[in-house]
């Protein structure tokens, strides 16, 4: 009887092996299909983002000690590479850090989302078979009463449209790379407008990060948040075996270089590249030292108008309201309306293929928001607490966080109201 069971017992691994196995394959051949349904979504944020042009900004940051149990990672990176390589791109920091946890800080506006992005489509690009796909969700969305993996799977249900338990099998196999944008935005702030320490369900987001693993390793993930509110949690809760990195201010030499590429007509930038050039330390190069305001400044006057105007804006509050003011009509001016990804599924047992279509016109949203939602809008679930409430969308691509200013922009580019409230307060790309 002994001899019976055990080779029962071996019949039976024999013939689970080859079903597991051929699990595994299937898994990995759809996460092929799952990073290509990535790119097609997260490319035209990122255009959006960059005022729909092709001209990128080289974001530099820096690794940021831990107190301990820090990832090893490089000192410092680059997004990509533009001459002599002295730091690395950014999919060649991600790759040297180990374990491949990463955490994003910045100032509002620092180019956080940017980032995350650049890193997701430059892993897609160079994505080897059996590599996880990334896949970005915004964090205010995560119903902390829920483990991490069944957001990715809503995330796969929800934006890319896979059926439950082909997304539930993919993130099973570590077939899906989570890439968390916005910690900062998981609880309301203090008020006197500062982080609050306390900060619930961040801190339970850091909980489920900690306990996130693959095998016996650390889990692999990127998150970002605002260098202020991240602070703000330690020490007590942070992301361990992690590298933690800030994004830099852009200096003014690479601030007058982006204007220059962006513009149609030098002449007519000259004056704004002159002060520039003669007050690298002053006040307007230092508002325009973000990606976000930069971006929204080539956009503005990318076409007409006198880009000398913003001489008179050197406070950052006035310069947000100048600018988001101008923002619609000229983006309407400047590119044509985008295409939407929309992937299709067959019915039960087949596999999920994505296909684009047009989208209906849309007005274009100003890039206000940090964590620039893909896919369908989902509300908060009824166990959040979000830090404030965002207006209609205008574009599948955005959701404005800055409600007190957004919410007072028309699509005809009616001036914004003034606001006791930062306008970029919530904005953090």
């Amino acid at each position: 009887m002994p001899i019976a069971v055990t080779s029962l017992v071996v019949a039976v691994v024999a013939l689970r092996k080859p079903v597991e196995d051929s699990s595994v394959e299937v898994a990995r051949s759809r996460a092929g299909r799952l990073a290509r349904q990535v790119r097609e979504s997260e490319s035209p944020v990122r255009s959006q983002l960059f005022g729909a042009d092709t001209r990128r900004i080289n974001l530099t940051y820096v690794l940021q000690s831990a107190a301990a149990r820090g990832a090893t990672a490089p000192p410092a990176g680059r997004t990509f590479a533009d001459g002599p390589a002295t730091l690395p791109d950014v999919l060649e920091y991600y790759r040297s850090t180990q374990p491949r946890r990463l955490v994003v800080t910045g100032a509002a506006g620092a180019g956080k989302t940017v980032l995350a992005l650049e890193l997701m489509l430059a892993l897609i690009d160079q994505r080897a078979e059996g590599d996880p796909a990334p896949v970005r969700i915004p964090l205010a969305q995560w119903n902390t009463d829920q483990p991490l993996t069944a957001l990715l799977v809503r995330r796969l249900t929800d934006a890319y449209k896979w059926p439950a338990d082909m997304a539930a099998e993919l993130v099973a196999h570590g077939m899906v790379l989570p890439v968390l944008d916005g910690l900062d935005e998981m609880d309301p702030l203090l008020a006197d407008g500062t982080p609050d320490p306390e900060a619930p369900r961040a801190r339970k987001v850091l909980e489920a990060l900690n306990a996130y693993q693959d095998g016996r390793e650390a889990g692999p993930l990127v998150l970002t948040c605002r260098t202020g509110h991240y602070d703000a949690l330690a020490p007590v809760s942070r992301l361990i075996d992690a590298a933690r990195v800030a994004i830099a201010p852009i200096d003014t030499r690479r601030t007058v270089a982006y204007l220059r590429d962006r513009a149609l007509d030098i002449p007519r930038w000259q004056p704004l590249i002159d002060h520039l050039d003669t007050q690298p330390a002053g006040p307007l190069a230092t508002i325009l030292s973000t990606p976000w305001r930069l971006c929204l400044t080539a956009t503005v006057y990318h076409r007409d108008d006198n880009p000398s105007e913003l001489l008179h804006h050197t406070d950052g509050h006035d310069l947000d309201q100048h600018l988001l003011a101008r923002y619609i009509p000229a983006t309407i001016a400047n590119t044509s309306n985008p295409t939407a990804t929309s992937p299709k599924t067959s019915t039960a047992g087949s596999t999920t293929s994505p296909a684009t279509s047009p989208a209906p016109p849309q007005t274009p949203q100003p890039p206000t928001s940090p964590s620039i939602n893909s896919g369908p809008s989902q509300a908060p679930p009824a166990s959040a607490s979000p830090t404030s409430s965002s207006p209609p969308s205008l574009s599948p691509s955005f959701r404005c966080s800055s409600p007190s200013l957004c919410s007072s922009i028309t699509p005809s580019g009616t001036a914004p109201k003034r606001s006791s409230r930062s306008p970029c307060s919530r904005q953090s790309p």
